[in-house]
């Protein structure tokens, strides 16, 4: 089986593309042929010439790291991939993203697509929360590139042929749809081939301690974009008043943020036990959860946390939100602990709960190790996508 893979960025330390590096690992470890065609491609942990023989990788030159594909991108990723698609006899093309792209508008091979869960703009609750950090995502990521006229200049074509060809961001030119999250299985999408895709783990990157650390404070653990939409206010508010009751707690919060976001949130914290460290190397976070004693991930919206996943690979119980893809396999009071999304005084009982109870973290922990071993590994997720092409072949 061959499949084609146009991705925006292709490392082995990537957050923007955390799906698309293991997963056409894994797919190549099954013997599949992947033809990836990356906007960016980088490397710190292995060489281009390790990669597995069946990754064929074909890197746009021209094209800065970014967010997202522009449209000039776009473009030249669809014109690097008619060759391949022709001559390389490829059986699919995988779309892991669901972009506006000439592969809908021109369909040379069977087309899938990854679906993800949008927010919910719309909640007066928190929607402006939402809203407020969608428009700040790339300066979280440090990625905010202004064009300069001359960039601006040459990108005017390829978007006058996107806006002629009526070429958008939709689903109806897919043949198979991955969805993430099973809520979003809706009526919809009956009329297509569907297969349940959730995000997965590396549990050789991600394991416990053989060893217990040393007893000290409790820690609590929050790994991902410090920001409105994942909840880190209502974080902040429920840790002040849990270290007033018992002062040898302490919250860390790992990962960036965009500058008047980490202001606004340091105004927030009035204990000197929360700590905000900067965003660290993918290959390192290891370290932080190894001495957490518990994750918490209080998120007004969530597609499927790879975060959690994470956390569970390490054997740490979780605290929450009950939103997204987690409710698809969470169990309360099993894996950790459900709460309501923006509720400071939710997330503080769930947090108090597990300090009063810390028999509860051992069992826990060993639980989601197990489960996330049997259930989430890149090697089962390369086994959905086989399966659900193979599925296609013989309708």
């Amino acid at each position: 089986m061959k499949i084609l893979m146009p991705i925006h960025e292709f490392s082995d330390i990537s957050i923007t593309g955390a799906l698309s590096w293991p997963l056409a690992l894994a797919l190549a470890e099954k013997g599949v042929e992947v033809y990836v065609v990356s906007n960016h491609t980088y490397f710190k942990n292995i060489q281009k010439e390790d990669l597995n023989k069946n990754i064929k990788l074909y890197t746009i030159g021209k094209c800065k790291r970014s967010f997202e594909f522009d449209k000039r991108c776009l473009f030249l990723s669809w014109l690097i991939s008619l060759p391949l698609l022709i001559f390389k006899k490829i059986d699919f093309v995988f779309l892991t993203e669901t972009i506006a792209s000439p592969y809908h508008k021109f369909k040379i091979k069977p087309l899938a697509v990854r679906l993800l869960k949008g927010w919910d703009y719309a909640n007066p609750k928190y929607g402006h929360d939402l809203l407020y950090d969608h428009k700040r995502k790339k300066a979280e990521l440090g990625l905010i590139e202004k064009k300069i006229f001359l960039e601006k200049f040459f990108d005017f074509p390829f978007e006058i042929f996107f806006k002629l060809l009526k070429i958008k961001s939709h689903l109806n030119g897919a043949d198979i749809i991955f969805y993430q999250v099973k809520s979003l299985l809706n009526d919809l999408l009956k009329n297509k081939k569907n297969a349940y895709l959730p995000n997965g783990v590396d549990i050789n990157l991600f394991y416990p301690l053989k060893h217990k650390r040393e007893s000290g404070n409790f820690i609590y653990l929050f790994i991902g974009r410090i920001g409105k939409r994942k909840g880190v206010g209502y974080l902040i508010e429920a840790f002040n008043k849990l270290n007033i009751e018992f002062n040898d707690t302490e919250l860390w919060l790992v990962g960036s943020g965009a500058p008047d976001t980490i202001a606004w949130l340091k105004s927030k914290i009035n204990s000197a036990n929360t700590k905000i460290i900067d965003q660290v190397p993918r290959d390192e976070i290891i370290n932080y959860f190894q001495q957490a004693d518990i994750f918490v991930l209080p998120s007004l919206g969530e597609s499927f946390s790879a975060s959690i996943l994470e956390a569970m690979a390490v054997g740490l119980p979780v605290i929450t939100t009950a939103d997204g893809g987690v409710m698809d396999y969470f169990i309360d009071g099993k894996n950790g602990f459900l709460v309501k999304p923006a509720d400071s005084e939710d997330l503080y009982q769930a947090m108090k709960k597990i300090y009063l109870h810390q028999e509860m973290i051992e069992p826990m922990g060993k639980y989601n190790r197990d489960f996330v071993s049997q259930n989430f590994t890149w090697d089962n997720l390369a086994g959905m996508v086989v399966k659900a092409f193979e599925n296609f072949r013989q309708k």
